[in-house]
């Protein structure tokens, strides 16, 4: 059984907090790494045991340091490295190592000293230059949307209406059909189409996988009983969940796919399928359930204990330097890779929403077309952590990327194969207004010779 560790008064394990204090004199010698012979090795938990007790007793950098091994060596294969050692009689003892990468920022790795080999048993960690004190503490979303995660929510939302001009929806194109409105204390659908022209509300829309489980949908039977109210216990929980952030930023109407189309009328589907580009170009943001298979996940998925950087403030001469010690793969594994990004609808709902706040299995992202952050990084990403060769930028003209926007489109996954042209048909359409050529099924006609390649 592992004794719990005590933990500072800055939330750190012993061996965690000696390092963190070390750290303002490691930082003058980390601008000059270059090689392995300058790299720097400290040694930090004298097994692996304390790294684990650390972890338990929620230590910040441990579980840090947990969830990247868990991410690349895998815990079983972590412990059964370290049985190996003590049958060799090995050292199982921990270091840490810091180097430079191949882009030029700092790596962070642990090794064990005992393998003759020191390859890290971690998903390496980057250390980059952030502000200072801006570190925030993660709340746990596992069941509600907690006031911290809400007023950023908020105040990503307000800063990108009010100062990023190139975020602005498509305020010309027509309303949805059909919204919910998400009234004080009732929930129903509404007709657009009896609304005056200069009637146009702020709506969000919903971006998530369906997941082949049954739910209520609009139907032929149920649509006059939803013009009347709306049963929400009887709702999906990923749609209860939504249907509660959206009320809490103050958006009075919702758009989600299988309760604005009535779903067993092709003529209906039909229409509206070709309205996406309107529906979700107009909407003043997209609610990705990025993190979440089917409509029984929810949206606030957090794992216990979840930690997405560590953050120092360094003193110096002029002040103060922050540091931050993050997983350069937290934007790729939480929403370039996640459960939504698979399916091939989202990528058009994406790419044509102005604005998207995405609920992860690890924590809330945003991103428009000026701003990619998370609860990690507020103010923005960095750099280290957006390299993803399944990314593609907001605010690119498609035409331009279509290559892009095909290859990532024809890996994800359609239930109806008599979709895969209407499911991107968006964001063809928007691409036609770009580049005045004929669009052909997937394909430009001034471009058809390199595209048949």
């Amino acid at each position: 059984m592992l004794m719990p560790l005590a933990i500072s008064s800055q939330g750190y394990c012993i061996p965690c907090q000696c390092f963190i204090d070390e750290f303002p004199e490691l930082s003058r010698h980390l601008p000059t790494l270059g090689n392995y012979e300058d790299s720097v090795q400290l040694e930090h938990y004298e097994t692996p045991f304390e790294l684990a007790a650390g972890d338990r007793s929620g230590c910040r950098l441990c579980s840090l340091f947990v969830q990247c091994i868990r991410n690349d060596f895998g815990l079983e294969s972590f412990y059964k490295s370290v049985g190996r050692l003590k049958c060799l009689g090995n050292s199982p003892a921990i270091t840490v190592f810091i180097d430079m990468g191949l882009r030029g920022s700092l790596l962070m790795e642990l090794q064990m000293r005992g393998e003759v080999w020191r390859r890290s048993i971690m998903e390496s960690l980057y250390i980059v230059k952030g502000e200072v004190s801006d570190r925030i503490e993660l709340t746990e979303m596992s069941s509600s949307f907690a006031p911290s995660q809400l007023e950023l929510a908020k105040r990503w939302l307000q800063t990108c209406s009010k100062n990023h001009n190139g975020c602005k929806g498509c305020e010309n194109n027509r309303m949805p059909t059909r919204l919910l409105a998400l009234g004080e204390g009732f929930l129903r659908l509404e007709m657009t189409t009896g609304w005056d022209a200069e009637y146009r509300p702020q709506y969000a829309t919903l971006s998530h996988c369906w997941g082949g489980v049954d739910f209520l949908k609009l139907t032929t039977t149920t649509l006059e009983l939803f013009k009347k109210s709306m049963p929400l216990e009887q709702l999906t929980k990923t749609f209860r969940d939504t249907i509660a952030v959206v009320r809490k930023l103050g958006i009075p109407y919702l758009w989600i796919d299988s309760l604005c189309i009535i779903q067993n009328s092709s003529e209906d589907w039909e229409t509206e399928a070709t309205l996406m580009s309107s529906v979700y170009g107009s909407s003043t943001i997209t609610i990705a359930a990025a993190g979440a298979v089917n409509g029984n996940s929810g949206l606030f998925l957090q794992p216990e204990r979840y930690v997405g950087k560590v953050h120092i403030d360094v003193p110096t001469d002029s002040g103060a330097q922050g540091w931050d010690i993050g997983i350069p793969s937290i934007h790729e594994t939480s929403v370039s890779k996640s459960a939504l990004s698979k399916r091939a609808w989202a990528i058009q709902e994406r790419l044509l929403s102005p604005r998207i706040l995405y609920f992860t299995d690890k924590e809330l992202f945003w991103e428009c077309g000026s701003l990619l952050a998370c609860e990690s990084f507020p103010e923005r990403l960095p750099a280290e952590c957006c390299w993803s060769s399944y990314f593609l930028k907001k605010g690119q003209s498609f035409s331009g990327t279509w290559p892009i926007v095909v290859q990532l489109y024809t890996q994800a996954n359609l239930t109806f194969g008599s979709d895969k042209l209407v499911a991107i048909s968006g964001v063809a359409r928007i691409a036609q207004k770009e580049n005045n050529d004929n669009y052909l099924a997937g394909m430009w006609r001034n471009e058809m010779e390199a595209q048949l390649c």
